[in-house]
């Protein structure tokens, strides 16, 4: 078994790397379609599973840690206004972004 991010590249090579008859556990969300190589996962009898490993509890806890200054979210970490949501998306797309996670907020919660 080999657990794989969301992106096209580590899909593939999960494939790629997974024995005959193998399993494949997709994790990650980072694109929503990407292409596989079909006759490798037929031919190979590999099974794709997804998974989703968080429920509300894990996001409740993180949220608390949080706020109790147990963790510290990343320095890359950015807070935006909600009119700079289609450039930072079209900047996400074209991977031009430089944050791991931006925030978009109304301006008047800035205060």
């Amino acid at each position: 078994m080999l657990a794989t991010v969301g992106s096209g590249a580590t899909r593939q090579a999960a494939v790629d790397l997974t024995r005959a008859g193998g399993r494949v556990v997709l994790v990650g969300l980072h694109t929503d379609v990407s292409e596989l190589g079909w006759f490798s996962v037929i031919r190979r009898e590999i099974s794709l599973v997804g998974a989703n490993c968080f429920d509300r509890s894990d996001f409740d806890r993180a949220v608390s840690w949080l706020r109790e200054g147990r963790i510290r979210p990343p320095a890359t970490v950015h807070r935006a206004g909600l009119g700079d949501g289609p450039r930072l998306f079209a900047d996400l797309a074209a991977g031009r972004a430089d944050a791991a996670k931006t925030y978009l907020v109304p301006r008047h919660a800035w205060s």
